[in-house]
């Protein structure tokens, strides 16, 4: 989701830049040549720092905004630090930090799109969307 939005942001700029260049085309193709053609070329020209830094802003603006909503990796860390401390000072019981962090864990999300094995068995499987054991790369390190 934070990608998309970054992308759309992006996409809007680059769309308002090239209306600007257009304009400025347009004018530098008239016939007769204007008189102040070249003061409405440089305030265009003028024109596109302004709308990169708008468009820096508004990224900005939207990236402050989400980073204070919840976390869902680091509850899991903080669920599973608990959970780890707790756990070291019993033996075979379970601390209650344990429903915290399978809770956290429910609520982990991923940017992965889903994936089935592949049964290698079954000749008409397509391949996309399979993952293959030993094969596929899961993430990055």
């Amino acid at each position: 989701m934070k990608e998309e939005q970054l992308q759309q942001f992006e996409n809007e700029k680059n769309v308002l830049l090239k209306q600007i260049d257009e304009k400025i085309l347009a004018i530098q193709n008239t016939e007769p040549s204007l008189d102040d053609e070249a003061t409405q070329i440089a305030a265009l020209e003028a024109q596109k720092p302004e709308v990169e830094l708008l468009f820096e802003q508004r990224k900005v603006a939207y990236l402050d905004r989400i980073k204070d909503q919840l976390n869902d990796l680091a509850e899991f860390e903080d669920s599973y630090k608990a959970y780890l401390v707790a756990k070291t000072t019993m033996k075979q019981e379970q601390p209650e930090e344990l429903k915290a962090l399978l809770t956290a864990m429910g609520n982990l999300n991923t940017i992965y799109p889903v994936g089935r094995l592949l049964d290698c068995d079954d000749e008409s499987d397509e391949l996309k969307g399979k993952i293959i054991l030993g094969q596929t790369n899961i993430g990055t390190l």
